[in-house]
């Protein structure tokens, strides 16, 4: 796990110099609870996202997450890239394409690629909604994924967000609520 958050936190870095303008390096820090049949249990998890330029909104993501499951510890990383554009002040519609590793002890090893489509809208100045679709293909597995959240903004760079990820693969299906802090540089 500290090789991949540290491989997504160098591919981060860069990020830093190259944009100016308003927040540019997101770090969540989440609790989160599966409820998944043999995945059934409580973790933690950490997601980087940088921005790589303004427009077209260029972005990297990373993410690694760790479940205490019936079954074991069901470990997930993912790390991608994606671009999008703002419709007006308030709506943002992207894509995402993302490695996705998934790991549950003698019921899922498996590697591959995911795609979606995104939209994030302010509903407030300090509060946002968003969700996203798209599909995940995986070496033995493949099948849809859904994402929605709420985010807002607590003071400057600390906010906090609630997240429900649905990910149905041919041999599990993944319900993960999140809820936790966003710090942006």
């Amino acid at each position: 796990m500290f090789k991949r958050l540290s491989a997504a936190l160098l591919l981060a870095a860069p990020a830093l110099p190259v944009c100016a303008y308003g927040p540019t390096v997101g770090l969540d820090a989440f609790y989160t609870h599966q409820d998944s049949g043999d995945a059934t249990g409580e973790g933690f998890g950490a997601r980087v996202t940088a921005k790589l330029s303004a427009d077209p909104d260029l972005f990297l993501a990373g993410q690694y997450q760790k479940n205490d499951v019936d079954a074991g510890s069901l470990k997930q990383w993912r790390a991608g890239f994606g671009m999008g554009a703002w419709t007006d002040d308030s709506a943002f519609i992207y894509w995402q394409l993302e490695y996705v590793d998934l790991h549950l002890p003698n019921v899922l090893d498996d590697q591959g690629g995911a795609a979606h489509l995104g939209l994030a809208a302010s509903v407030t100045p300090r509060l946002s909604i968003y969700g996203r679709g798209g599909y995940v293909k995986l070496k033995d597995n493949d099948g849809p994924e859904f994402v929605g959240g709420l985010a807002g903004q607590i003071s400057g760079g600390l906010g906090a967000f609630a997240e429900y990820r649905y990910t149905r693969l041919d041999s599990i299906e993944l319900n993960d609520i999140w809820a936790g802090l966003r710090f942006t540089f």
